[in-house]
């Protein structure tokens, strides 16, 4: 395969060699392309989430501009910097549409790109139905398929991690229960950047353990690259950076003479002068912009923990000037910052076109955005941990990892103190051919520095969710595969079981569990409510019928695409929405359809969300209990409306019945036994969110009923 870059034929031999020399791998990787692909069509033409639409339409903009000025660089930086471009995202998803672009310039019918750029300011629903549904389908599906690749690709990684800091066996069962993970399969089923970043986090991952063992400059440079595409995929990503750091720390301690190997004391300090400098010569509003968002985002707890990593290891080096110059190679920490630097640079293609003023926009949204509610419940951010951690993993695999993690807090003690105990000191220098410290407990302590690292960010944040914590997931697992292999390795018992019955039985609960609570949610893609609300309506109404509904977002909303939509968006600047709602006659649609969002919502106590109070209006709930009324009692001018309850998908929120808004506390325990949950603010079709009533028009819209 000469045709390869050396690094990437490496890797294909590598992913052969494992395929060849572990006869379950396949069938591992098999299974999470089934879990990761399936159904993975839902609700398309339509969206699973907001941000799918903006991932794909980045690509679609860049072709509208250069429709209507021409392939020229101006049209080039115009669609890059239109709106909000996600960095490397418009990379990816513009290389899967392109062949989907590029058929329907070749048809002629490109004109549909430069419309595209000013329908979204009619509304939401405009901008949908400005392509025809073919083209949606041509680009958003390859975007999902590729994401689901990435993540059978994490899958793959953690069992290449797993295997190397211990064996096959520990490797298998890392990579197995990051197959059944509902979190990964869930985002596997969207186009967005969580996965891309989790297979950049996990490589870099991987290329730091190895660095620790090679030492090659190489491969560090390559890690910083990658982790520079991370950041740039996801900000949150930036762990990525403390694993290189420590890993650039445990290699001082694998050479045999760490003083000659490493010695360059000088890059220490220009290091962060020359990145910084950098940067600040383009643009000198950057480098602020950066510091700010580092203090927001708690990243002063990073840095504080990383110094205390140095002064550790200091401290073991027993702070001489030889000690300080081992930990200097100029090559990697300079070259690796701004390796990482310019990747993150040159993956913001509106950043390559038109400078750096959109990383600031970016910078400062990430720093700010998630100081606030967002606008559905108040709740501190341990709430939204242990809900999002429990959505993601499960009840079982995450009281798993929970133990995993302490498993290794204790074994890294332990370690730590038996070197004491044996050396009187903590050095980690290699004074025969076995290190003191061995790859399996770098790996222990980079899977460990990651989760601290995210759960002191996510400490100062206002509400995150379960999509947030992914990168934490796979390292959490490695950790729960470590510790039961120990446990399989090691004497123990209780009674007349030893430790291997309980490892295979400990095993075996946890992987049917995991399976079973996997399994539910990814049924769960092909009976959503909202695409049988539509699939109903095609079946009833046709092709080209007239249907109201009353989401914001047609992301939100389950009616067909290529229908006669009437919204409360498009309606005259001087009618209330009060007065159009009940208006309902003048426009006489066939069908109208009610979402949880903005309609049952309306419904809703103002104790039930921060939302349910902002979002209903004068006369919205009262309009709403009158097209569902059954006893004749109407609260609106213009009641009865001729429209009947034709069918009802999804489950029913509780406050319809006069329910109680669910108990915070039973509100987060559910989240781990019911996979399909609510996730407040990203509108897959989980639980109640998926609601959705169709009413029928029975008689005429002339006021006579």
């Amino acid at each position: 395969m000469m045709w390869l870059p050396s690094p990437l034929e490496r890797a294909g031999d590598q992913f052969r060699e494992d395929l060849a020399a572990d006869p379950y791998l396949k069938y591992i990787l098999l299974l999470s392309a089934l879990l990761s692909m399936f159904w993975i069509w839902h609700r398309l033409p339509n969206f699973a989430t907001r941000d799918e639409r903006w991932r794909v339409v980045d690509a679609m903009e860049v072709a509208g501009f250069v429709e209507s000025d021409g392939l020229t660089l101006d049209a080039l930086s115009e669609g890059a910097k239109y709106w909000r471009v996600f960095g490397p995202t418009l990379y990816l998803y513009g290389l899967v549409a392109l062949p989907a672009i590029g058929l329907t310039f070749a048809i002629g019918e490109a004109a549909v790109f430069a419309d595209l750029l000013g329908a979204w300011s009619v509304d939401l629903y405009a901008h949908w139905q400005t392509l025809p549904a073919w083209l949606w389908w041509a680009t958003v599906l390859p975007a999902r398929l590729v994401n689901a690749l990435l993540a059978v690709g994490c899958v793959y990684l953690l069992y290449r991690i797993g295997t190397h800091l211990r064996d096959r066996a520990t490797g298998r069962l890392a990579a197995l229960l990051l197959a059944l993970t509902w979190g990964v399969i869930m985002l596997a089923h969207e186009a967005g950047e969580d996965v891309p970043a989790l297979f950049c986090i996990l490589l870099v991952f991987y290329l730091a353990v190895r660095y620790v063992e090679t030492g090659s400059g190489w491969l560090f440079l390559g890690a910083s690259a990658v982790g520079g595409l991370a950041i740039a995929f996801k900000p949150t990503a930036g762990i990525t950076a403390a694993f290189l750091g420590i890993a650039y720390l445990f290699r001082a301690g694998w050479t045999e003479d760490p003083v000659r190997a490493l010695a360059r004391p000088a890059a220490l300090v220009g290091t962060p002068a020359v990145a910084l400098g950098a940067v600040y010569l383009v643009s000198p509003d950057v480098v602020g912009g950066l510091l700010n968002a580092f203090e927001s985002v708690a990243e002063t707890t990073a840095w504080i923990a990383g110094a205390g990593v140095v002064v550790a290891y200091l401290y073991r080096e027993r702070v001489t000037g030889e000690r300080v110059r081992a930990l200097a190679r100029p090559a990697l920490l300079v070259g690796g910052p701004i390796v990482a630097l310019l990747a993150m640079y040159f993956a913001f293609p509106s950043a390559v076109l038109n400078g750096p003023e959109v990383l600031i926009d970016r910078v400062d949204r990430v720093a700010n955005e998630k100081t606030r509610s967002h606008g559905w419940l108040d709740r501190p951010a341990w709430w939204w941990y242990v809900r999002g951690a429990i959505n993601g993993l499960g009840w079982p695999l995450a009281i798993t990892s929970v133990i995993g993690i302490g498993a290794a807090v204790v074994t890294l003690g332990g370690r730590l103190l038996r070197t004491v105990v044996s050396d009187r000191g903590l050095s980690l220098r290699r004074d025969s051919a076995t290190p003191r410290v061995s790859i399996e407990t770098v790996g222990i302590v980079l899977a460990l520095m990651g989760i601290a690292v995210m759960t002191a960010v996510f400490s100062t944040w206002a509400y995150f969710r379960t999509h947030h914590l992914l990168p934490m997931f796979p390292l959490a697992i490695l950790l729960v595969a470590l510790a039961l292999r120990w446990l399989a390795d090691s004497s123990a018992a209780v009674g007349p079981v030893d430790s291997q019955r309980l490892f295979q039985g400990a095993t075996a609960v946890l992987l049917l569990t995991t399976a079973i609570y996997a399994s539910v949610g990814t049924v769960g893609y092909a009976t959503q409510p909202r695409d049988r609300t539509v699939s109903w309506l095609l079946d009833h109404g046709g092709d080209n019928a007239t249907v109201e509904t009353y989401a914001y977002d047609s992301q939100e909303a389950a009616v067909p695409h290529g229908w006669t939509i009437y919204r409360p968006t498009t309606r005259a600047d001087d009618t209330s929405r009060r007065e159009w709602l009940q208006n309902v006659e003048q426009r006489c649609p066939e069908y109208i359809v009610l979402n949880y969002q903005r309609s049952m919502l309306w419904l809703a106590p103002d104790n039930h969300s921060q939302l349910s109070e902002r979002w209903t209006g004068f006369g919205d709930a009262e309009y709403v209990r009158d097209l569902l009324s059954e006893d004749g009692s109407y609260e609106t001018m213009n009641a009865p409306y001729p429209y009947e309850v034709a069918a009802r998908f999804g489950p029913e929120p509780p406050f319809l019945d006069d329910g109680d808004p669910f108990d915070r506390t039973w509100n987060m325990i559910r989240a781990g036994i019911f996979p399909r949950t609510i996730q407040y603010g990203d509108p897959q079709d989980f639980g109640v969110y998926g609601y959705a009533v169709v009413l029928e028009r029975e008689g005429s819209c002339d006021g006579s009923n």
